[in-house]
């Protein structure tokens, strides 16, 4: 129905975001890759999600590449709160949010969590829709859970109450709320300077739904488990659904080498349009130079593939230019990320070849395949 959401939500009908993730499509390639390789597909719904290896990665901040956990704001968060199963994982990606941030609540959270912070709750109906989260309002729907707990608001009302908070011009909607709050809070013994503390907990910055938080912590748990198993195929998968996450290229290399991996640069003679594994190796693709495209590599693949029987490799720039047609600003691009170099090798040893030939040697050497 191409209809705006409220319209949606007052006919009653279910509303559902479909989200557009690259870290889906780079799982996706990833396994795929492996299976290639092991013959076997890995279900990732079957994984160890209690390796405390895994997670032990996540506590060194070494969370670049990883859904949800990789930007500096995360790395800074996960070895506070030091997640060691899925729940924690949920908290983890729902806690840096600008909504639980808005009353210290990150920092809160952690001191409880892992200093041991004293605290309490500020009237006693608040402990069961926070006593999970050590107190602290990390999702969403714990606005609706508090309002119905201490105000006595319907599930409707509490959801109208979050929705208020988000709306522009909102004050005298906040307003309306808070006196009808207040009421419900007084007719269940609680206090109006309590009441009050607790309705300055809610707020209209964002913040996940609970069930979007688990979902998030599993699949990044799922790609820290594939960058430590798996780090090739991870990093092929990474660099081939370029644009995503907060790391340019350059940045993603060296952390690829970190991990063992060794990381062949773009080449004319030897690239694919992507990344490719090439003899354990990660051999970097065409449209990893700085602005190329796919447009641009597959006139370069084409030519390649079409040089008929024997070697299809260019033999010189100069054979590369006549075959390809490349423009002097393509060549330029290619030249800067060290794709032509092979050439300069070629060079070198046609040199050599040349002159053991005019030494005297057989003259099929001048013929012979570099």
């Amino acid at each position: 129905c191409h209809w705006d959401k409220d319209s949606i939500d007052q006919a009653g009908f279910v509303k559902i975001d479909f989200l557009a993730l690259g870290a889906l499509s780079q799982m996706q390639e990833c396994l795929q890759l492996i299976e290639e390789r092991d013959g076997h597909y890995i279900d990732l719904s079957r994984i160890d999600f209690d390796d405390q290896a895994v997670y032990g990665m996540m506590h060194q901040a070494d969370t670049i590449g990883i859904f949800q956990v990789e930007s500096a704001a995360q790395m800074q968060t996960v070895p506070r709160i030091r997640p060691v199963n899925l729940t924690d994982m949920a908290y983890e990606v729902g806690a840096v949010r600008p909504g639980v941030g808005v009353n210290d609540g990150v920092t809160q959270f952690i001191q409880r969590r892992t200093q041991g912070i004293p605290w309490d709750y500020d009237h006693p109906l608040e402990q069961r829709a926070l006593e999970r989260t050590l107190g602290i309002i990390l999702f969403q729907d714990q606005v609706n859970h508090v309002a119905r707990d201490v105000a006595g608001f319907t599930p409707l009302e509490a959801d109208q109450l979050r929705r208020a908070f988000g709306r522009k011009h909102n004050q005298s909607l906040i307003a309306f709320y808070w006196e009808k709050f207040l009421q419900g809070a007084s007719e269940r013994g609680v206090p109006g300077d309590v009441a009050e503390k607790i309705f300055k907990k809610f707020n209209g910055q964002y913040m996940f739904p609970e069930s979007h938080a688990f979902a998030f912590g599993v699949t990044a748990y799922q790609m820290q488990w594939l960058k430590h198993y798996y780090p090739l195929e991870f990093f092929i998968g990474l660099f081939n659904n370029q644009p995503i996450g907060f790391y340019n290229l350059e940045t993603l290399k060296e952390d690829a080498v970190r991990h063992g991996v060794k990381v062949l640069g773009p080449d004319v003679n030897l690239s694919d349009a992507k990344a490719v594994i090439e003899d354990g190796a990660l051999r970097m693709g065409l449209t990893h130079v700085a602005k190329l495209r796919d447009a641009t590599a597959e006139p370069i693949l084409e030519a390649r593939a079409g040089a008929g029987a024997g070697d299809k490799k260019f033999t010189s720039l100069a054979d590369f230019m006549t075959r390809t047609g490349t423009q002097q600003e393509v060549l330029d691009y290619l030249s800067a990320a060290g794709a032509l170099d092979s050439f300069d090798e070629l060079a070198v040893v046609r040199e050599r070849v040349g002159a053991y030939a005019g030494a005297g040697a057989d003259s099929a050497l001048d013929s012979a395949p570099l």
